[in-house]
């Protein structure tokens, strides 16, 4: 019996035993409900001549508190465009340093919604399955709920609302932007297709096996997957920056994501290695490209 078949089998099981009451099955990813914000609070939390900084606090119709991080013109004088940014694990205000103080920009982040260990190795990540499930369809309802804020503000310009995905991010930018027309343009910085792949690539050093984790990946994770989404995008505008020498993300995965994708569409290549993606000097490259390219196809006003 080849282990796949087996783990097919044992996967009610195994779900079971990780948390879950059924195994979790493919399309129970649905657009997120509209205007559910109840109360906005803010606080400030540093400024320059340009710019405020202020951590958000959103508490939606059911009564649940999203945390996110605003950076906005601290002048405008007609409505400017907006970037909800999905970054890394805990990286939502630093995310606010991913662009340099604009004034004709805002910039808005998020911390993921997790719940749970955050030990991803060995026996760990298996454990973590269902709290990063969990964590998948939170993250899509808080960024709905970015977009409703973003769409209400006064300031801002609903017509040139953009999603920025970074390296996992660009998992639920995809999805998000697939379900929600209201992101006009969507950016994905080092991000792929295959969520199976993605995932094995990441925990390549633990020692569990491909055959385990790739199936699992897709049980658990199935809904998000990018080939499935990327579609539904356009006619909305999609660009892509991936690297020839990305080690999670190798080029493989980019060029499959870009090919299920309809026009329009730009993919840029660098030539980096995936966790490069920490050195500021190059974030601070890709976001000045990424700002160039929007300019370009009429998002933002030249500078």
């Amino acid at each position: 019996m080849s282990p796949h078949i087996s783990l097919l089998m044992v996967a009610p099981i195994l779900a079971t035993m990780l948390g879950c009451r059924t195994v979790p099955t493919a399309g129970a990813l649905r657009a997120p409900e509209r205007g559910r914000i109840e109360k906005v609070e803010t606080e400030l939390i540093g400024e320059s001549d340009i710019a405020r900084r202020e951590e958000l606090r959103i508490t939606d119709a059911d009564g649940k508190l999203h945390e996110f991080y605003l950076r906005s013109p601290r002048t405008v004088d007609r409505p400017q465009p907006a970037v909800f940014v999905l970054a890394g694990f805990e990286t939502g205000k630093a995310a606010l340093d991913l662009l340099d103080d604009r004034n004709d920009l805002f910039l808005l982040s998020m911390d993921y919604p997790f719940q749970g260990s955050k030990d991803f190795k060995g026996l760990g990540s298996l454990w973590a399955l269902p709290a990063l499930r969990r964590m998948g369809f939170d993250t899509v309802d808080a960024g709905a709920l970015a977009l409703d804020y973003l769409s209400q503000h006064p300031a801002v310009d609903r017509e040139k609302l953009i999603l920025l995905g970074v390296s996992f991010g660009s998992v639920f930018a995809t999805a998000l932007g697939a379900l929600d027309e209201r992101a006009r343009a969507i950016v994905l910085i080092y991000g792929g297709g295959d969520v199976p792949a993605l995932v094995d690539n990441a925990v390549r050093s633990s020692w569990l096996p491909s055959w385990l984790i790739r199936p699992s990946s897709r049980l658990f994770f199935g809904e998000f997957e990018p080939l499935d989404h990327i579609g539904g995008i356009s006619p909305r505008y999609l660009l892509m920056i991936n690297s020839r020498q990305d080690e999670l993300v190798p080029p493989p995965l980019a060029t499959a994501l870009y090919e299920r994708a309809r026009d329009p569409k730009k993919l840029i290549w660098y030539e980096t290695g995936h966790m490069d993606l920490f050195d500021p000097g190059l974030i601070r490259q890709l976001t000045r490209q990424v700002l160039e390219e929007l300019r370009t196809a009429g998002y933002l006003a030249p500078p």
